[in-house]
Formats: structure tokens, C-alpha cells, sequence
């Protein structure tokens, strides 16, 4: 009984080190950066890569107009990769085969006063293996899985769905809060401009209704008896 409770606890033990492992290798791995592109303007990003691998592109703009950017990306030999127009969010899979600096470019040129605010994301493309995620030689080769191994497969490709969805969810929450506070600041000039509005046509009435019931008097000349005017 003490055996099977030592082995429970070891299990455990694993369990939460494999996803504390996996939530740290998830923050390194999948970080993303937000910035600004101003109107009619453009900015560009470069990334290094050496190594000829499957990886992930994705980008969404948060704020700014109808939240559309343009994207334009060139392999290190300068031959156009990707190129889109007017996109509010995209996703894009692609394998580094070349080794160099990758050029990610956003323009607003077509907008002449609003600036965008972007965010991006640049990460190694989903691998549904976690042995073949660490490096193991022999992931592919059909064997029989332990229980433990089961487990943190099963683990790993939650982890990646629950990151996909985080990914989605930060794009539209992002995105609600632009709306909200746009959506507000106009509502506050409305209600300040209809707040002086009421206020100079009160006075207007005021005044108004104060020349009504206000008598005018007339003076008229008195006269002497001679019937010249004093």
C-alpha cells in the first residue's frame, strides 16, 4: 500500500513538473508585441532564422479605423513570400528554407489619418508529438505508451489548443476595448455638447419671456401754460 502511494505522489510530482514545464516553455516560445503604425506610413520588423523549419505567422490589428493593415513578407533573397491587403487578422504557415534575416512588413499608407496599432506573433509551428517536440529521434517509431506518457501527450495538445484559443480570445478582447472606448468618447462630447445646448437655450427662453412681461414706459413732454415745452 505504502508502494502504490509512493508511486501515486512520483506521479504527481511529474504531472505538475510536465506542465509547469510546458506553461514556461509556452511563455518563451509563443510571445507576441504589439505596436503602432502610423497614417500613411510603414513599419518593418526582421527576424533571424537558421534553421529550415515549419513555423507559424500571426497578426491581428486591435485599434484603429476598420482595422485593416496591409502585410507584406520577403525571404532574406528579398523574393516576395506573402503579400495581403486591407487584413484585419491573419494567420500564416510557411517553412523557413532560407537562412537569414525574413522581412515582415506592415503599411498604412492607404490611410491617411488613423494609426493602427498591430500585434504579431512569430512561433515554431504546433507539433502534436511532445516527444518529437523535445527532440526524440525515435517519436515516430510505433510503440506502446505508459500510462504517465498518455497523459502528457494528452496534456501537450491541450496546452496548444487552450494556447490557440488565448491567442483569439486577447484579439477580440483587444479589439472590444478599442470599440468601447471609442464608442465612449464620442458619447461624452455628445452629452457635453447637448448639456450646452440645453443650457444656452434656457437662457435664450429666459431672456425671451423677460422681454415679454417687461412694460415699457414712454415719457412725454410736459408743457406750461405758455404751451412751451419745459
Amino acid at each position: 500500500m505504502h508502494r502504490d502511494q509512493s508511486i501515486t505522489m512520483q506521479t504527481l510530482y511529474l504531472t505538475l513538473a510536465a506542465i509547469f514545464c510546458g506553461f514556461v516553455s509556452s511563455l518563451e516560445k509563443h510571445g507576441s508585441i504589439t505596436f503602432y503604425v502610423p497614417a500613411s506610413g510603414k513599419t518593418c520588423f526582421y527576424e533571424t532564422m537558421q534553421e529550415v523549419k515549419a513555423r507559424e505567422f500571426h497578426f491581428g490589428v486591435t485599434q484603429g479605423g476598420n482595422f485593416d493593415i496591409d502585410l507584406e513578407i520577403r525571404y532574406p533573397s528579398g523574393k516576395l513570400l506573402h503579400h495581403a491587403t486591407k487584413q484585419t487578422k491573419g494567420e500564416l504557415p510557411f517553412t523557413s528554407s532560407e537562412r537569414g534575416d525574413y522581412e515582415f512588413c506592415f503599411s498604412n499608407q492607404f490611410s491617411s489619418w488613423t494609426q493602427k496599432t498591430v500585434s504579431m506573433a512569430l512561433e515554431d509551428a504546433a507539433i502534436d508529438s511532445l516527444a518529437e517536440e523535445a527532440g526524440d529521434a525515435d517519436a515516430d517509431a510505433p510503440t506502446v505508451h505508459t500510462l504517465m506518457q498518455t497523459s502528457l501527450e494528452n496534456m501537450h495538445r491541450s496546452n496548444s489548443k487552450v494556447h490557440a484559443y488565448q491567442r483569439e480570445f486577447r484579439l477580440k478582447e483587444l479589439r472590444s476595448k478599442s470599440v468601447s472606448s471609442d464608442l465612449n468618447r464620442r458619447v461624452l462630447w455628445w452629452s457635453a455638447g447637448q448639456a450646452a445646448l440645453i443650457v444656452l437655450v434656457s437662457m435664450s427662453q429666459v431672456f425671451i419671456l423677460r422681454n415679454f412681461f417687461t412694460e415699457k414706459r414712454r415719457i412725454h413732454p410736459v408743457h406750461n401754460l405758455g404751451g412751451t415745452p419745459l
